[in-house]
């Protein structure tokens, strides 16, 4: 009986070390369950945090973009004044002089264009008149032809750069 209670013994404490591992293989398995729960919460936020972020980073981007070319867009020409011209010409690499008298012809050209421009004007007025037209119903369609004719020059204006940028 003696051997028999030491192999009871024995297997006592085997039983209970099963019972022991198999207790802590549940706990390792809960708690491997729980940490992959975790991770894949952390991983879900995160990667929605980064989205947020990038969202944010392009909606950003987009409108430093849109600051810097409105800054860097150069007025035309035709919309600058004299001293502006004279310093577009010399950023252009022209000297001072240079820079002047160019900006000196252009205004003068300008002053042309514009004598021209109401010599036609009333040469418009006149005729609508001959047509039979009172003076206000010439000066009228004279100005709404006028304004017709530089809508149609800017947006050749614009077809023109597109074109040259393409």
């Amino acid at each position: 009986m003696k051997v028999l209670k030491s192999a009871e013994q024995k297997n006592a404490p085997l039983s209970m070390e099963m019972y022991i591992k198999e207790d802590i293989e549940n706990l390792a398995y809960q708690e491997l369950k729980e940490l992959r729960a975790s991770l894949e919460t952390i991983n879900k936020t995160s990667s929605e945090l980064i989205t947020d972020i990038d969202r944010n980073y392009a909606e950003i981007m987009k409108e430093r973009e849109a600051e810097m070319a409105m800054e860097t867009e150069e007025k035309p020409l035709e919309e600058m004044n004299i001293l502006e011209m004279v310093d577009y010409f010399m950023e252009q690499g022209m000297t001072e002089e240079q820079a002047n008298d160019l900006a000196h012809a252009e205004w003068q050209a300008r002053d042309v264009r514009q004598r021209g421009n109401d010599v036609v004007q009333k040469e418009m007025v006149d005729y609508f008149m001959e047509q039979g037209m009172t003076e206000e119903q010439a000066n009228d369609l004279a100005h709404a032809e006028w304004q017709a004719r530089d809508v149609r020059q800017r947006g050749n204006d614009v077809v023109q750069k597109e074109m040259n940028t393409d």
